[in-house]
C-alpha cells in the first residue's frame, strides 16, 4: 500500500541498494565496517580492494566482498547506433566484428582473509591478492561515458608495482571487454602504456603513480 508508512519503509530497506551490506551483516550477525560500494561496472572489484585494504590495516580479520546486478522485470533493450548495446544480442570481445555488449544479472561474493590467517585456520585458499590499483580518468577523455587508456594504465601500474612482480611473468589478464569498437581498443592501449612504463628502468623505479594523484 503506497500510502502506508510502514509498508513504504519496508519497501525502501528491502530494495534500496544503500542498505544491502548492512542487511547482510544483520542477517549473519557480522560486526565491523558494513559499507555499500557503488562505482558502476567496477563496484565488485572496488569492494574487494576496500576489503583488502581493511585486512592489510588490521581493521578486520575477515571480509565478505561482493556485488550484484539484478534487473526486474527484464524486458530486453532497444538497440540504438552509437550506444554500447549489441545489435544482435551477441558479445564479441576483442574481435574485429565486435559491435556491442549485453548486460546480465548475477550475484557473487568472496570471503577474504590475510594469507597467514587462512593457512593457520586450514582454509582452502583459492587465490591470493598481491596488489591492487585504482584510478580515474578525470576529464582526459572525449566525454564522460568514454574510457581513457591513460587512467586505466595508472591502475595497472599501481597494482603491478604494489605486487612487486615482473609484468612479463603475468600469463592471464582479465579485462572489462565491453566488445565495443572504441572500448576494447582503449583497454588494450592502456595495457600497452602500462607495460611500456613498467619495462622502462628509469620509470619502473618511480613510486606508484597514485601518490601523485588526489582523491
Amino acid at each position: 500500500e503506497p500510502l502506508d508508512p510502514g509498508s513504504c519503509f519496508l519497501t525502501e530497506i528491502g530494495n534500496e541498494k544503500d542498505y544491502i551490506s548492512s542487511r547482510v551483516s544483520f542477517g549473519l550477525d557480522i560486526l565491523g565496517p558494513s559499507v555499500t560500494v557503488t562505482s558502476a561496472c567496477s563496484s565488485g572489484l572496488s569492494a574487494i580492494i576496500q576489503g583488502a585494504s581493511s585486512l592489510a590495516s588490521a581493521e578486520t580479520d575477515m571480509v565478505l566482498a561482493g556485488a550484484s546486478a539484478l534487473t526486474f522485470p527484464n524486458l530486453g533493450y532497444l538497440y540504438e547506433t552509437g550506444l554500447v548495446s549489441s545489435p544482435d544480442g551477441i558479445v564479441r570481445p576483442f574481435d574485429e566484428s565486435a559491435n556491442g555488449t549485453v548486460f546480465g544479472d548475477s550475484v557473487g561474493c568472496v570471503v577474504m582473509k590475510r594469507l597467514s590467517d587462512a593457512e593457520k585456520d586450514g582454509d582452502d585458499v583459492l587465490a591470493v591478492i598481491k596488489g591492487w590499483g585504482q584510478s580515474n580518468d578525470g576529464r582526459q577523455k572525449a566525454g564522460y561515458a568514454a574510457p581513457s587508456s591513460y587512467g586505466q594504465s595508472l591502475a595497472i601500474e599501481d597494482a603491478m608495482r604494489m605486487s612487486k612482480i615482473d609484468p612479463d611473468s603475468v600469463s592471464y589478464i582479465e579485462c572489462h571487454a565491453t566488445a565495443t569498437g572504441i572500448g576494447d581498443g582503449i583497454e588494450v592501449m592502456g595495457l600497452v602504456q602500462a607495460y611500456d612504463r613498467l619495462r622502462t628502468p628509469a620509470l619502473a623505479s618511480q613510486p606508484c603513480s597514485s601518490s601523485k594523484r588526489t582523491a
